[in-house]
């Protein structure tokens, strides 16, 4: 999401937490390394997720309650089943899922290598803080 595409109201923050939300591999989302990744995240900033865990905050919207959806029978002829296989095959269908992928084989491995890379990051953090603490 570009600066000039903001949504009123948003701040730069909240639209960085929803673009790194929306990566298309899922080895480039945040929270891919845990929990922790996201609730770090600077849109989270004095965020108490302590008083999330005890229900203590007030929720900020609260839904106007619906009637439950009436469940149909999902039950199709052979016609209409022919028929939704045929327009899932149709080109222009496809073409909306050209640019995205899943290789299971090739996700196992880019989480290998995230968490390798994330816990590489965390080691050289740690030995920064270690030699800051003792030049001081």
């Amino acid at each position: 999401m570009k600066k000039s595409e903001l949504p009123m109201g948003w701040s730069l923050e909240a639209a960085d937490f929803i673009n790194k939300c929306l990566q298309r591999k899922p080895a480039n989302r945040i929270g891919l390394s845990g929990p922790a990744e996201v609730k770090s995240h600077i849109w989270f900033r004095g965020f108490s997720w302590k008083d999330l865990l005890e229900k203590k905050l007030e929720p900020p919207f609260i839904p106007t309650p619906r009637p439950p959806i009436q469940d149909k029978p999902h039950e199709l002829d052979a016609n209409e089943a022919m028929e939704k296989i045929n327009l899932l095959r149709l080109e222009e269908t496809q073409a909306q899922f050209k640019d995205y992928e899943y290789d299971l084989e090739q996700l196992r491995f880019d989480l290998k290598t995230q968490a390798i890379k994330h816990s590489q990051l965390s080691n050289q953090t740690m030995q920064t803080s270690q030699t800051l603490a003792t030049q001081t």
